[in-house]
């Protein structure tokens, strides 16, 4: 999966299967994002409401956010999470 920070939420692209199905199924998500450096770590957690983008104009919208895949794998569905809350940590 591969993410951006759009407009104050998180838009994501990723290819058909579980992660797909589960916001479709059930749009309250929860999302977790990690780094770290030498000098530590972090995390996000956002929980939210996501999803899919389907409209010509949302996708549109989505595909100037260049959310870039790291892998060839063809990741054709973007979706977005409305962030309720978030929380988050140093380590």
């Amino acid at each position: 999966m591969n993410d951006v920070v759009q407009r104050r939420t998180i838009l994501f692209r990723t290819a058909e299967g579980t992660k797909l199905v589960s916001a479709a199924i059930n749009n309250h998500v929860v999302f977790e994002v990690d780094d770290h450096n030498v000098a530590g770590g972090w995390g996000v957690i956002v929980r939210g409401t996501a999803r899919s983008l389907r409209t010509d104009e949302d996708i549109e919208d989505a595909e100037r956010a260049q959310v870039l895949s790291w892998t060839t794998v063809d990741k054709t569905h973007y979706a977005r999470v409305i962030p309720e809350m978030v929380t988050g940590r140093r380590i």
